[in-house]
């Protein structure tokens, strides 16, 4: 159905309740684009219509984290791209499971306001030190990486990135960096 954003004073969240369990990959099932011309299968995509359903965004994948033959229960929420929505009033929702087995249920949806500000630091990019042996004659300098975003649905400003590395033993700092981002 045609979903009525026109209220809408932020950025919005798809929210969801969802059982799921994926065996294989199926020939029909979603594609996410990995760059222009290359595109992966997935089990589970998001897609956004804001033209009444006459055309649909790229899919965003869902379930990324989940390996096969995996049971899975969650309450998900999916931030929903301002550069698809743009200022749309309404949209529709197109939810696509590409497996050969087994099921993805899901139940609850409700569109949201995203928080204002929703600063995240991903967890699965980030830089890793060559070598944790390396003998102290050795040790070269370690550098250190992060992948942030804001979830939220305002542009958060004078953002700044913390580091700070303690000692086990004593929980004293014995290194601590920031970095200045400005706007995200």
């Amino acid at each position: 159905p045609e979903i009525d954003i026109s209220a809408a004073q932020r950025a919005l969240a798809l929210e969801f309740t969802q059982a799921i369990r994926f065996l294989n990959f199926s020939s029909g099932g979603p594609n996410v684009p990995i760059n222009e011309t290359v595109s992966r299968p997935v089990n589970t995509a998001l897609e956004i219509s804001t033209d009444g359903g006459a055309n649909w965004s790229v899919p965003i994948e869902l379930n990324e984290r989940i390996n096969p033959n995996e049971w899975f229960e969650t309450r998900e929420s999916i931030p929903l791209p301002a550069s698809v929505i743009g200022d749309a009033s309404s949209i529709r929702l197109r939810m696509t499971f590409g497996s050969d087995f087994y099921f993805w249920g899901f139940d609850d949806f409700r569109i949201i306001e995203r928080p204002a500000y929703d600063m995240q630091v991903n967890d699965i990019f980030y830089a890793v030190y060559p070598n944790l042996f390396t003998p102290l004659s050795q040790v070269d300098t370690a550098v250190f990486l992060a992948d942030i975003q804001n979830n939220g649905g305002l542009n958060a400003s004078n953002v700044v990135l913390d580091l700070s590395i303690s000692n086990d033993a004593d929980g004293a700092i014995i290194y601590r960096d920031s970095v200045e981002y400005g706007n995200i």
